[in-house]
């Protein structure tokens, strides 16, 4: 059948069609894009950025991150007691803002988390020896069989918290290895917690858990490093 001087041929006919559908789904696609702010993100809560949907949910629980307002923010998860590189990192991490960026300590934020049997590195020397804590979570002298009977990283920690760096200790890891330690000493459980409680590394902050005090800073904008 041949085509009318006002017919286009089928060819244009086709072409036109895809160039339609392609201005719809534009179309579609610009509805639904707002400017100026990624998939999945939010705007920050008091200043706050968390990769997160939703408006940021304050708990109690988590005031001791309130004045942790720093422009670069960062935790390190220190899960076992070869993670303590990460106290290491922690140091790292302020020294190179400062020395390369002319920051102050203010201007960084960081968190240490030590969870799991990484909690080791929360207590004082006299728990390490009053317990044996190198022995329960197998901290030897380097290259050596014997277990430690002091905190090798009580130093760095007080140093890093007298620069802003807020270290946190698993609550509910305290509570099992305390538990623990109580058995082996008869000692009750209760009485076990408070001794471990007290023979914190004075300024660390025991929280619910490790899991949640990373969560928290996350939610708060802190980027996050797996330390081991």
């Amino acid at each position: 059948m041949s085509h009318t001087e006002h017919s286009p041929p089928p060819g244009v006919l086709q072409r036109r069609g895809f160039v339609s559908r392609i201005a719809g789904a534009g179309a579609a696609f610009a509805a639904l894009w707002v400017p100026g702010r990624a998939s999945g993100q939010r705007p920050g809560v008091g200043g706050d950025t968390a990769q997160s949907k939703g408006p940021l949910v304050r708990h109690e629980q988590d005031a001791w991150l309130d004045a942790l307002n720093g422009m670069h923010r960062q935790v390190y998860d220190v899960v076992t007691p070869e993670g303590a590189i990460g106290i290491a990192f922690a140091r790292n991490f302020l020294t190179a803002n400062v020395d390369g960026y002319g920051l102050a300590d203010k201007d960084v934020s960081v968190v240490v988390s030590l969870r799991h049997s990484g909690i080791a590195y929360a207590f004082s020397d006299a728990l390490w020896t009053q317990y044996g804590l190198g022995d329960a979570f197998d901290v030897r002298e380097p290259g050596g069989q014997a277990p430690l009977d002091r905190n090798p990283q009580v130093a760095t920690i007080v140093a890093l918290q007298k620069r802003g760096v807020v270290f946190t200790v698993c609550g509910m890891a305290l509570r099992r290895r305390a538990g623990e330690a109580a058995q082996r000493t008869g000692k009750s459980a209760d009485t076990m917690r408070d001794e471990w409680r007290r023979g914190l590394i004075p300024g660390i902050v025991e929280v619910v858990a490790g899991v949640i005090a990373v969560n928290r800073a996350q939610e708060r904008g802190f980027s996050y490093v797996y330390a081991g």
